[in-house]
């Protein structure tokens, strides 16, 4: 039974995760860069694409890779996507390159 709360407690996190990064991208880039409503919507669907499409190749990946690695290439495309967000406050170019790198991983 303890591999069930593990397991429910990881997918809570990456939910979670996902939701709100989702949700808060759009927020982040009106109030920290000069951009209008509808480019920061462009880039939360381009969040969303991304994430569609690291999961898709991580799938593909995970049957010729060790799972291990795969899951270490997505939290280091996660983390320095985010990390690329939090230096570049106010820049837009970085801010959405952070962003999509994010949604990869």
């Amino acid at each position: 039974m303890p591999a069930f709360w593990l397991f429910g407690s990881i997918l809570l996190f990456e939910v979670g995760t996902e939701s709100t990064i989702g949700g808060w991208t759009a927020v982040y880039l009106l109030r920290s860069v000069p951009v209008n409503l509808q480019i920061a919507a462009l880039v939360v669907s381009g969040f969303y694409l991304c994430f569609t499409l690291g999961r898709l190749t991580a799938a593909g990946l995970s049957s010729v890779v060790a799972p291990r690695w795969v899951l270490s290439g997505a939290l280091l495309f996660g983390l320095v996507g985010m990390g690329l967000v939090s230096a570049s406050r106010g820049n837009l170019v970085p801010s959405i390159f952070g962003f999509l790198l994010a949604g990869i991983g």
